[in-house]
């Protein structure tokens, strides 16, 4: 039987995908996440782990902790990764923003057989685990995992089915924010290629943004302005900047190339 989910639970999941589509880093995205899971449904770590889909391991790059200290997090890493009874049962490669319970797998009473239990979690300490491999388009990214300690109950039924809700969200925009990092540019360099056009100085502000990948309802709220007046100023800088979408506005600025165009144009 499915476990109820209450109209206040429902208001925390809209808070959490609110909050993994803001404009911080992703960094500061999972650690709020982290905190605000650890206040309603009661977390004592958690951790976010990139993957390489090629090689199944994952990645200290990018890797994100929530009450973990470093020694603990370097020895997963650098021995316990593979030991890990959901990883030997090569369950990391297998599924797909679905919460896997680690005790779902292996019994409680069974853990403390295992180097993994034995060895490894007391050194956190945790001892419960709820754990998921996010990725979009069928494609692994990343593995994320939610910690109990020994003195805590296991996780219920009904974070299962919380988190089963909240983990395609979160796999979309932890590729999204992944994607702007990785093609934003410092915004210095910004300004001063904006500094050949006729723009005005809200005008570059908006296109700056812009280009480092921010919606319009995020430069909005960077701005203090409404998303209705960032859409009347964009109209304004496509108009100057003779380009007709917002696809065009980096090629113009940086010099890009846009397919059927050259820079001259």
């Amino acid at each position: 039987m499915a476990s109820r989910i209450s109209s206040k639970d429902y208001r925390a999941i809209l808070d959490i995908i609110d909050m993994a589509h803001s404009s911080l880093d992703r960094t500061d995205i999972l650690l709020a996440i982290f905190e605000k899971l650890e206040k309603w449904i009661g977390i004592s770590s958690g951790v976010f782990l990139p993957l390489d889909i090629k090689t199944g391991i994952f990645k200290k790059d990018g890797a994100v902790s929530y009450n973990i200290d470093d020694g603990p997090l370097l020895s997963f890493f650098n021995y316990y990764a593979p030991l890990h009874p959901l990883v030997q049962k090569k369950l990391h490669l297998m599924t797909l923003n679905k919460s896997l319970r680690l005790t779902d797998f292996i019994p409680a009473s069974s853990l403390q057989d295992t180097a993994w239990g034995r060895d490894f979690q007391p050194k956190v300490p945790i001892f419960y685990e709820l754990s998921a491999n996010l990725g979009t388009l069928g494609a692994l990214s990343a593995g994320f995992a939610l910690h109990r300690k020994k003195s805590d109950k296991d996780f219920t039924a009904k974070d299962i089915a919380v988190m089963d809700i909240l983990l395609p969200h979160l796999a979309r925009a932890m590729d999204h924010t992944a994607l702007r990092e990785q093609t934003a540019l410092p915004q210095d360099d910004i300004r001063t290629k904006l500094s050949r056009f006729n723009l005005t100085r809200r005008e570059h502000e908006i296109t700056a943004l812009a280009i480092s990948g921010l919606s319009n309802r995020e430069i909005a709220e960077r701005l203090f302005i409404t998303e209705m007046t960032v859409k009347d100023h964009l109209k304004k800088i496509f108009g100057k900047l003779k380009i007709k979408r917002r696809s065009e506005l980096a090629a113009k600025i940086l010099g890009f190339c846009v397919p059927g165009k050259t820079n001259s144009e």
